[in-house]
């Protein structure tokens, strides 16, 4: 695909008063939006919470963009992966900053980053921006490795102001522009285009100064939905960044700024405030019970690791056997929860009177009686270690207004490439590790409640 239109717009658009960057001359298509739907819209007359269906798909066309298939992932790696390679970092203990034993070690390396949950379905939080520190928000994303911003001249396709808070460039005394174009395009149509740039970036008091991101200018397809999150920052690893910039928490552990080479999440549910990224640390306050660790696997994508996934033996609906051996992918840029094809039927074969939708509307989607979803124990399995998915989160609302039918929460991803994302739906009810430094990611029971 050429750019060659758009390189001429975003030089005149995006030309400020600030020192130019050097960097690769390239094209940068970011798969992932930091756009989320809501999908359950609450009856006005009623406590039912209707399936929003639209949204639905929306969601699982992004998905399929920003994973493709298993077969995409090992073309792409054999026709040449980012020279950017990730640095092996220390694997430190990990850092728990309600444990008075540890505080004793500096704790400058830490982080905690107050998260707004937005209708159950999107976690997101404050970030700052250049010199003078400039605040927006963004959605982080365990599954995508780019920073995205809109800034001051940001607007949609047609003519209205991009969500914010935006960056106003002219405002940061350290702000750089570079000539490489950055573009985001999605299956729903939606994207943005933009500039890759730099400046200093600071999430949770932790700083990164030169960070590169890409400054977006126009978004289209309704990239962005006012009121929730402005950008997105990917928590993913380097091969992944289509920009083949260095993602920011990748820059924290290799500068060796955190006490602990590693981030957590707790997110809550209904709405409730709360919900926290930890940033160099775990919050045992958050959770019960011991963290189970498992390693991360890149066999899925030809040995180089994208995605912070683990080798799962498979789903398991009320203690049956598993399905059989996945990669899960853990990514918090995604609310529902995706399997292969041959796995959803399998699921849902042990769920009395699910059946696949045949509504075009709920392509990918399975319904079965209200009463049959919320007594299922859906699971996956790691490990010969059970983590079920909590029935609160498993049913996503009625098929209709006065069914007795639902939409269940594990959608069929349309291909049959061993890949499962669990996204929120199943994070909501676990505490959740990421370790960089020991290549792992742990589990702990989550401490709220399931209603």
């Amino acid at each position: 695909m050429k750019f060659t239109t758009v390189i001429t717009a975003l030089s005149l658009a995006l030309t400020v008063s600030a020192s130019p960057l050097s960097v690769q001359k390239r094209s940068a298509n970011i798969v992932k939006t930091n756009r989320r739907p809501q999908f359950r819209i609450k009856d006005a007359n009623s406590t039912t919470h209707v399936f929003d269906a639209a949204a639905a798909q929306n969601e699982r066309a992004r998905i399929r963009t920003k994973y493709g298939s298993g077969a995409h992932y090992r073309k792409r790696m054999t026709e040449g992966p980012s020279s950017r390679k990730a640095k092996r970092v220390e694997r430190i203990e990990p850092f728990d900053i309600n444990q008075s034993r540890q505080r004793k070690r500096q704790a400058a390396g830490t982080g905690q980053d107050s998260l707004d949950n937005a209708n159950d379905v999107l976690y997101f939080g404050a970030i700052q921006i250049g010199t003078p520190p400039q605040n927006t928000t963004a959605d982080f994303d365990t599954g995508s490795s780019d920073l995205v911003v809109p800034i001051e001249i940001c607007q949609d396709d047609q003519g209205q102001a991009c969500g914010g808070p935006v960056f106003t460039r002219n405002d940061s005394s350290t702000f750089r522009l570079s000539n490489s174009p950055f573009q985001i395009q999605y299956a729903d149509q939606s994207g943005a285009t933009g500039a890759v740039a730099e400046d200093t970036v600071t999430v949770a008091g932790l700083t990164i100064d030169n960070q590169r991101f890409g400054a977006v200018n126009v978004e289209f397809g309704g990239f962005s939905r006012p009121g929730n999150n402005a950008g997105l920052l990917g928590l993913g690893f380097p091969d992944n960044a289509v920009s083949k910039q260095t993602p920011f928490f990748h820059n924290l552990a290799e500068q060796g700024k955190l006490a602990s080479n590693l981030f957590s999440f707790f997110m809550t549910r209904n709405d409730q405030s709360g919900s926290e990224l930890c940033m160099g640390c775990m919050d045992s306050t958050k959770f019960t019970g011991d963290l189970s660790f498992f390693p991360l696997d890149p066999s899925a994508t030809n040995g180089t690791q994208l995605f912070w996934n683990i080798a799962s033996d498979g789903a398991a609906v009320n203690n049956s056997t598993p399905t059989g051996s996945l990669a899960a992918i853990i990514d918090s840029g995604t609310s529902l929860i995706f399997v292969p094809s041959d796995v959803a039927q399998s699921i849902y074969s042990q769920i009395p009177g699910a059946q696949a939708s045949t509504d075009p509307q709920l392509q990918g989607f399975f319904t079965a009686p209200c009463d049959a979803i919320a007594s299922a124990n859906v699971s996956f399995v790691f490990g010969g270690k059970s983590f079920n998915v909590d029935p609160a989160d498993f049913n996503l609302g009625a098929v209709s207004n006065g069914s007795t039918d639902c939409v269940a929460g594990i959608a069929d991803s349309g291909a049959n490439d061993g890949l499962a994302i669990l996204g929120d739906e199943f994070m909501k009810n676990w505490y959740s590790v990421f370790d960089l430094g020991g290549e792992r990611v742990g589990f702990a029971q989550a401490v709220q409640a399931s209603t």
